[in-house]
């Protein structure tokens, strides 16, 4: 089994919608996660630098949190995790080359 912890090294939010003025009635919502990187510190640990934002739309506010996630357990779980990770990089990746992509 894997355990995560959490480490928060930077957390900024602001708020662009005057204090003033009502909120709209319907504000959407987009949660992004990003995994900057998968280190492998040990045979058994692996380090996770991360960036979590949130954004609204209209433009209310924008919080952004980073952080390293940092996991622990079984060397096979954990190379497991490592190699996934790769393989899923590398197809997304390919995926981008592939995009066509238009300018004018």
């Amino acid at each position: 089994m894997l355990r995560v912890t959490v480490q928060i090294t930077n957390l900024t939010g602001e708020r662009f919608w005057g204090y003033e003025s009502q909120l709209p009635p319907q504000v959407q919502i987009a949660v992004n996660i990003n995994i900057v990187g998968l280190d492998l510190k040990s045979e058994s640990t692996a380090d996770a630098p991360f960036v979590f934002t949130v954004n609204y739309n209209p433009s209310v506010a924008q919080l952004s949190v980073k952080g390293r996630a940092q996991v622990f357990g079984e060397k096979e779980e954990v190379s497991r995790m490592i190699d996934e990770h790769k393989q899923n990089r590398q197809q997304r990746q390919g995926q981008k080359k592939s995009e066509p992509r238009y300018t004018t």
